[in-house]
């Protein structure tokens, strides 16, 4: 039997959602899954997918458009946070997945904004054993979007940085 449960998502990403935002917000507040001094509301406005088991809000993602400067491209920074008590059943994995395919569809429909691909800055501890590896393949064969999650740097802080670049991108 698997220990990931089956996830239904609802993608809130540039939707203006007010409902899927004020679920997110409390969410967070919650489970108190924010930094010091980050804004829930704020951060609402950059909601990309909400997982649910069942009726269950379990992870939230999102995504925020920034420049990465040593690649000189603008990136889809994805962020999520997985509720305390369902971590380690994969729900982050699904949550990256599914982020991909609405990040790089909505770039894809964007040309005009040059986006480069899908990023994140890894913090979790959790994610320690996979930080040995340059690139962390897709898990699913329909993740058409982007390649695998390739390490292109540090943060001043010490956390890798990866990057997924859109197949539809040239440099």
């Amino acid at each position: 039997m698997s220990d990931q449960p089956v996830l239904t998502f609802k993608t809130a990403w540039q939707q203006d959602d007010a409902q899927a935002q004020a679920v997110a917000v409390d969410f967070w507040r919650t489970h108190n899954l924010l930094p010091a001094g980050i804004d829930p509301t704020e951060r609402a406005g950059q909601l990309c997918v909400l997982a649910y088991d069942d009726d269950e809000l379990v992870g939230v993602s999102t995504l925020e458009l920034a420049q990465l400067k040593q690649l000189r491209r603008d990136f889809l920074f994805f962020r999520c946070s997985t509720a305390p008590g369902r971590r380690h059943e994969h729900i982050a994995t699904a949550l990256t997945e599914v982020s991909g395919r609405v990040a790089g569809t909505w770039a894809r429909a964007n040309l005009e904004l040059e986006i480069a691909g899908f990023a994140a800055v890894i913090e979790s501890p959790d994610l320690a054993p996979l930080a040995q590896f340059p690139v962390w393949p897709v898990r699913q064969p329909e993740l058409t979007n982007n390649a695998g999650l390739n390490l292109v740097g540090y943060t001043r802080e010490g956390h890798q940085v990866r990057v997924a670049w859109f197949y539809h991108v040239t440099v």
